[in-house]
């Protein structure tokens, strides 16, 4: 079987199970259930706020769709700052990029939601290079060598990340520019597939995949 890394190059995306224990798994389920209600009562300022897709985001809101530094000391969950330095995740880690543990440099850790009053959706779009960009300009931002992984773990069966595999080492088709730039909320967009997963399961990906 092709090991984690071999399937995130080919595919731009791996799902990985074991990753959260059941004891770990109720743990986070009871702090995420703390935290949403801070942020949604406005106890919790640092959130994304429904409307606005990228930083910065207003503290002012009347619903959000995710919490920022959720392992900031003033919300004092611990469990968070836990799992995320575990050994199997910080294992599985190490294997996709590539590196040892002492090379491993760990950044943003936040949890997206679901929207109480609002229906929102995210563009498609790749993290690191703006839809507008031209063929040639692409082709060279995606050849930049790749040292990173990004990464969503359900806590609750959950199938919002719509992704189109195989696109993360390629300029777009004529037709996925067009949909990026010009109608970027498509459900239309060709070879696009929901990545469903079970609750405890983890989807690493390349965050150049459309």
């Amino acid at each position: 079987m092709p090991s984690l890394k071999d399937q995130l190059d080919t595919n731009g995306f791996v799902i990985v199970d074991g990753l959260v224990s059941d004891e770990q798994l109720q743990a986070l389920r009871a702090a995420a259930d703390r935290v949403v209600a801070k942020a949604r009562s406005n106890e919790w300022k640092l959130r994304r706020v429904v409307g606005v897709q990228f930083p910065p985001w207003e503290e002012e809101a009347d619903d959000v769709w995710g919490v920022q530094h959720i392992m900031h000391p003033d919300l004092n969950e611990p469990i968070f700052a836990q799992w995320y330095g575990s050994d199997k995740l910080i294992g599985a880690c190490c294997e996709i990029i590539g590196v040892t543990e002492s090379q491993l440099q760990l950044e943003l850790f936040n949890m997206l939601i679901n929207p109480q009053h609002s229906d929102f959706a995210l563009e498609w779009h790749r993290d690191d290079i703006k839809p507008d960009v031209t063929v040639e300009e692409e082709e060279a931002r995606l050849a930049i060598p790749h040292y990173g992984t990004q990464w969503n773990t359900a806590f609750y069966d959950d199938a919002c990340l719509y992704i189109v595999p195989r696109s993360h080492n390629r300029a777009r088709t004529m037709e996925e520019r067009e949909i990026n730039i010009n109608n970027p909320k498509s459900f239309d967009m060709p070879g696009s597939t929901a990545v469903v997963l079970s609750a405890g399961q983890t989807v690493f990906y390349n965050n150049n995949i459309l």
